[in-house]
């Protein structure tokens, strides 16, 4: 064994099988190797919180994740200094080299686990008809003005808008935004493809009938190829500026596919900077100002037409993919997402295809419609109860009252007296009543006071001329007043005495109307008050009474769908609707006068719709945190191994090869059990013991199969599929009260499509008969569906977790009885280490549990397909009904299509069903690779941890005494900033904190208290046209208390 030591003050590089640093098993803190004790492992509050509440558990996650993040920032600035104090250094080699390595593979590491952290996207997004308020309601929500561009600009959102919270702080970058532009083939081709178009057309319609041999499949192409012209063209004309004329004169011009080319080429010439956004790709944008930003993105999100560069001005969206903004909201810091998608119903057709397309993808998808229309409107109607997408829903476990939710938009807008008389509910509400005869009573109230103050007003100003003038004649008789004969002098100083009283009266009645001007007005306003509280009060309870209405419709008209859809009454949890006002909200983050019963935050929803959205996404965001965090404290485990004292004195006189000789076996065999024990059975004791568990649970995989019973799935999508299929004549097929026919040229339409999408033009209805098919199988599937590779599939993670522990006990018990035969004098420190070695199950648990959700997933795309199956299967029945011609050809080919779907509909079923299964099956056969790969994840992560702790622990210090002295001062500094890190993880007593979620605002979110408001006069009751024939000349009299309290 002597043999085996090395020289002393030489460092041993890390054998090369040693793997890179990566997803490192959570340690805790050790005792120095003085200690006898095996110590007890610190726990760490977020690994030990799992009795709290969800919110609590993700607030403190959240904390920690955030504290560290902190302390690696400051270990990586220790590191930094320490590589630019070697770099470039010839001393740099051996030992040195190597942790010159493991720092930079550290670094590395943080870096990438910071994107990860920062690169979560939970998506939230709304589609809804044009014009419902889907920019505005999202621009309230994460409390941003003008987000994205809304209806009442004149050019709503044409493209997929996505908002993210902004990690860069960089000065001028806090807000960014990055337009991702589509793949310049794809828009070629599209333009290739409108001119070919453009070229038959032309062709046909110039054609005679008599000429072709069949006139009425003429004039089916002729529509076909008009409706594919009608859906390409405004894209084209947006960008390129051309006429139909123009495009038309040029596609008359090809012949052959290199005319084409040329063609395609003479119209890209003629809007080069759009071939140079194509050309990038991608174009990015930042700003210090959120409005600054705003104004660069608004052109590439709308369709407004304007100058980029030195061209004419014109419209970007036909070529965006998507535009991501990146900004500063508090609601989206936790990972949150916001997607604005394009209207359904646009006048432009393809933009709502663009919405259809991405729903799918959304974590939370949010259907928008105008409250006072969302039970009746076509398109609104359609997002809410479209079978196909709720089906869908299902399937990805997303129908469970976190996954949809309905938001009723502009609640504000409603006429009170009008609601009220056409509201039987309450026409009949006895407190109602009460309230608009208080109203009443008041009104005539305050048109009385208003007629009394203005005949009091008329009267005080006529008291005033009068007062003036007795005034002025008793100050002209005083100076009148000349000595005389008794009787004389008697006779005028009674005279002056009578004006000096009436002069007195006079300036008393003044001051009296004075009085009962203000009182009558202090009367007008309390009435006033008193009219506003009942106004409100009715404001208020029709809102009310109107949004329950609403809200019950939908809930009843939903609740009958979820018990077709699960097949039971039971379980079904309710629709999350959430009535709002944008309006009302931005009126008080403005600080401007309140809308009439939208005082406070809470009165405009949103603040609702920001808590449900938190709690509905907590699950995701858990999983998010409980994975950044083991690999958190992977990063820490590696700093903690690094700078631990032991080692410094200590010469065990074994070197690494040793010990790593001595732990070889008990590697392979666990590798070798880890690898076996999820695809077969074996007679090995260590199998028998260790491997059944897991083995089973991965069966228990196995076994799921929600498309077992294929005759009952056959049957019950059958069964729907002919009476769907007779109402494809009609104008709107999912109402049944409404018979309205389509156009036989929309039907011809849609049979040349196979079935698949067509949006009448000017409607904007969308029709999809492959997707009414496959709607009805999948609602026949996803019950089970859910219940088995949602539900079940998710509960088999205890007994997998269980045998992977009982796995992993083993193998480090193994570990430690070869260090106790082989090693005794390190099987203190191997015990310390192993004491922490439990945490090394936290990734794998994550792990585990990612492998899952992701098998959850990718089990739902199996399903993704089935309209293009069913596409496959009816393509012949839509061409023979199509080849019908002659008169009455449209009723025929109606009856020809039913006729086939209900002679068909089962055996049509059934090889789908098939497909589907294969799938299925195929995604569950990666299973036992994935188990394999995640244990042997977890020995690499304890194998390479254990390497790090032999390093600290056999190897010495450098001869070079400068050398040796910097790198105990490197590790003191890091030692320090690892236990500042644990401590900062440790339990505290203090739980003043908030929960992080429930209590998140946006900025102003705070109760607003009305100060003042105008309250409108109604006209009141006839005025007296002369309000001075009842005054007389009785001055003294004028304007006394009775008169007042009359007012």
């Amino acid at each position: 064994m002597a043999s085996d030591l090395p020289p002393k003050g030489v460092k041993r590089e890390l054998p090369p099988e040693v793997s890179p640093i990566s997803g490192f098993a959570p340690v805790k803190r050790q005792a120095t190797e003085s200690h006898t004790v095996q110590p007890t492992p610190a726990k760490f509050l977020w690994a030990t919180c799992q009795d709290m509440n969800e919110s609590e558990r993700l607030h403190i996650k959240e904390i920690a994740v955030e504290q560290a993040e902190d302390h690696c920032l400051r270990i990586q600035r220790v590191l930094e200094s320490a590589l630019g104090k070697t770099k470039g250094d010839a001393s740099s080699t051996g030992s040195l080299a190597i942790e010159r390595k493991m720092f930079n593979q550290w670094l590395e590491e943080l870096n990438n686990l910071r994107n990860r952290h920062h690169k979560l996207e939970i998506l939230v997004g709304v589609e809804g008809p044009t014009g419902a308020g889907k920019s505005s309601f999202l621009a309230a929500l994460v409390g941003l003005s003008e987000l994205f561009p809304s209806g009442q600009q004149g050019a709503a959102t044409a493209v997929v808008g996505k908002a993210s919270w902004n990690w860069d702080d960089k000065p001028g970058s806090e807000f960014r935004a990055k337009v991702t532009l589509c793949d310049k083939a794809d828009i070629e081709r599209a333009i290739k493809s409108l001119l070919k178009d453009m070229k038959r057309l032309s062709i046909l319609k110039n054609s005679l009938p008599s000429d072709c041999d069949d006139p009425e499949e003429r004039e089916d192409e002729i529509t076909n190829t008009e409706n594919r012209v009608k859906w390409d063209l405004p894209r084209i004309k947006a960008v390129w500026g051309m006429k139909r004329e123009e495009l038309q004169a040029v596609a008359d011009t090809c012949n052959t596919e290199q005319s084409y080319h040329k063609a395609l080429q003479l119209i890209l010439k003629k809007n080069p900077q759009a071939c140079r956004f194509l050309q990038d790709g991608a174009i990015e944008f930042s700003a210090a100002k959120r409005k600054e930003l705003n104004s660069k993105v608004k052109p590439f999100l709308d369709s407004t037409a304007v100058n980029h560069g030195a061209g004419p001005p014109f419209s970007v969206w036909p070529l965006i993919q998507d535009v991501h903004m990146y900004v500063k909201s508090n609601f989206l810091r936790p990972g949150m997402t916001v997607v604005d998608l394009p209207g359904c119903g646009d006048a432009t057709a393809s933009r709502g295809e663009i919405a259809k397309k991405f729903s799918h993808r959304l974590d939370v998808r949010l259907v928008v419609s105008p409250i006072a229309r969302a039970t009746d409107e076509k398109q609104g109607q359609a997002l809410m109860q479209s079978g196909f997408d709720e089906a869908q829903m299902k399937i990805r476990g997303k129908y469970d009252g976190r996954g949809f939710g309905v938001i009723l938009s502009k609640m504000d807008e409603i006429d009170v007296g009008i609601y009220i008389e056409g509201s039987y509910e309450l026409q009949s509400d006895p407190e109602t009543s009460e309230k608009l005869g208080d109203l009443k009573k008041l009104r005539k109230r305050k048109e009385k006071g208003h007629s009394k103050l203005k005949t009091t007003q008329a009267q005080l100003e006529w008291a005033e001329r009068e007062r003036n003038e007795l005034h002025e004649d008793y100050r002209m008789a005083m100076e009148g007043l000349v000595p005389g004969s008794e009787d004389q002098s008697k006779a005028n100083g009674e005279n002056v005495e009578e004006l000096k009283t009436k002069a007195d009266n006079a300036t008393a009645a003044c001051k009296r109307g004075l009085d009962m001007i203000k009182t009558c007005k202090s009367s007008i306003e309390k009435v006033c008050k008193e009219i506003e509280e009942i106004e409100d009060w009715l404001h208020d309870k029709v809102t009310q009474t109107r949004n329950q209405y609403v809200k019950d419709r939908l809930q009843e008209n939903h609740a009958i769908r979820q018990a077709a859809l699960n097949r039971s009454d039971k379980g079904s949890p309710p629709l999350p609707i959430f009535p709002i006002s944008s309006k009302a909200y931005w009126k008080l983050r403005d600080k401007k006068p309140p809308i009439q019963s939208f005082t406070t935050y809470p009165s405009t929803g949103l603040p609702a719709v920001r808590e449900w959205l938190i709690g509905a996404t907590m699950s995701k965001r858990e999983k998010h945190l409980d994975d950044i965090l083991g690999a958190y404290q992977g990063l820490m485990a590696m700093m903690r191994f690094y700078s631990q004292e032991k080692g410094i004195d200590t010469n065990f006189n074994i070197s690494r090869s040793t010990v790593e000789s001595a732990l070889a076996q008990t590697h392979r065999e666990f590798s070798i059990v880890s690898t076996y024990m999820v695809t077969a059975e074996s007679e090995t004791d260590l199998e028998q013991n260790l491997g059944t568990n897991l083995s089973k649970a991965a069966m228990k995989i196995q076994e799921l199969n929600p498309l077992e019973d294929v005759k009952r799935i056959c049957k019950a999508s059958s069964d729907e599929a002919v009476r769907v299929a007779a109402k494809w004549s009609r104008k709107y097929p999912a109402d049944d009260h409404d018979p309205e026919m389509m156009r036989c040229n929309t039907y011809t339409a849609i049979l040349s499509r196979n079935g698949s999408t067509y949006t009448q033009k000017g409607t904007g209805i969308t029709y999809n008969w492959l997707e009414d098919l496959g709607g009805l199988l999948l609602r026949s599937i996803c019950k089970e569906w859910d219940d088995q590779m949602n539900q079940r599939l998710m509960e088999i993670k205890a007994p997998i977790m269980e045998a992977f522990k009982k796995t992993w006990t083993e193998y480090v018990s193994q570990l430690k009885q070869d260090i106790r035969d082989n090693l005794p004098a390190l099987e203190v420190s191997f015990n310390n280490f192993a004491a922490t070695a439990d945490d090394g199950l936290l990734p794998s648990d994550s792990s585990i549990q990612k492998m899952l959700d992701k098998l959850s997933e990718d089990a739902s795309e199996v399903t993704d397909d089935v309209v293009e199956l069913y596409g496959q299967e009816l393509e012949p029945v839509f061409e023979t009904a199509l080849n019908i011609k002659g008169n009455g050809a449209y009723k025929r080919r109606r009856d020809s299509v039913t006729t086939k779907i209900r002679r068909i509909s089962v055996h049509i079923a059934r090889p789908i069903v098939n497909k589907l299964s294969a799938r299925l099956e195929a995604r569950k056969a990666v299973v036992p690779q994935d188990l394999r790969r995640i244990a042997q994840e977890a020995i690499d992560r304890l194998k390479h941890e254990l390497s790090f702790h032999l390093h600290n622990l056999l190897e010495n210090y450098p001869t070079n005494e400068e050398l040796k002295k910097e790198k105990i001062e490197l590790q003191k500094d890091i030692r320090v900033r690892v236990e500042e890190w644990e401590l900062a993880w440790q339990p505290r007593e203090s739980k003043d904190e908030k929960t992080m979620g429930l209590d998140l605002k946006s900025p102003g979110d705070t109760q607003v208290i009305i100060e003042d408001d105008d309250c409108d006069s109604d006209k009141g009751e006839e005025v007296v046209n002369n309000p001075l024939e009842a005054i007389g000349d009785d001055m003294e009299n004028l304007f006394r208390d009775e008169e007042m309290q009359d007012a």
